[in-house]
């Protein structure tokens, strides 16, 4: 009978322990601070597991493998590998330090570096789900 008794105020806090939200629930309902990755959070002060940011924007290392191409000007589409001191060498303009950047940064800074050599450069894209994987799989063949 007290085993019966132990056994169901086992259960019953159990079951209270459960239905209570932990702290760290309630309390990060208002946290305000960005990810590092987003580019706009202090890398001193929370990484992204501790902020909440759960998928953080993608950011180019050495040796992955960029598409850039250009709506109006073909001619001027290139593939371009981030080289190991984290530039890349595009046609027509000087070199640009890509590394750490995302592809959307990537894409305006390429527009605005062409913006000398080709009249309102419009960069239709730049990396893709093709050349990331190629970089993903070249980066984990190394290991």
């Amino acid at each position: 009978m007290i085993y019966k008794r132990a056994v169901l105020l086992m259960f019953a806090a159990l079951l209270t322990a459960l239905a209570t939200p932990a702290s760290a629930q309630t309390t990060g309902a208002s946290n305000t601070e960005t990810s590092v990755a987003d580019g706009k959070g202090n890398p001193n002060l929370w990484g992204p597991a501790l902020t909440g940011e759960r998928r953080p924007l993608y950011r180019l290392r050495k040796s992955d493998v960029i598409e850039i191409k250009f709506t109006f000007s073909p001619e001027f589409d290139q593939t371009v590998t981030v080289q190991p001191d984290g530039f890349i060498a595009l046609r027509a303009v000087e070199n640009m330090f890509a590394e750490g950047r995302t592809l959307t940064e990537l894409d305006d800074a390429v527009a605005k570096a062409y913006q000398s050599a080709l009249r309102d450069p419009e960069v239709t894209g730049c990396g893709g789900a093709d050349s990331l994987l190629r970089a993903f799989i070249a980066r984990e063949g190394c290991r």
